[in-house]
């Protein structure tokens, strides 16, 4: 089932095995959710240097890192 990319969307209704697989795919998804709420607002310290080689601290959480570390990526 995993190796066919257009099985999933080619068989209607879903037969019990392929209903049974895809909520063993997802069974873990609300306890990953949670962990992960979690860890982003873990607090986080982001260190700056000035033109002046001065460095700064900027205490934000792993949420905010992970977003301003995503926009630099843009």
């Amino acid at each position: 089932m995993k190796m066919d990319d257009t099985f999933w969307h080619t068989i209607r209704p879903l037969s019990e095995q392929m209903l049974e697989y895809a909520a063993q795919d997802v069974i873990f998804l609300p306890r990953v959710y949670d962990k992960m709420q979690a860890f982003f607002l873990v607090p986080w310290v982001e260190r700056h240097c000035n033109s002046r080689g001065e460095m700064t601290f900027e205490n934000i959480t792993v949420l905010a890192k992970i977003f301003n570390d995503s926009k630099k990526c843009l």
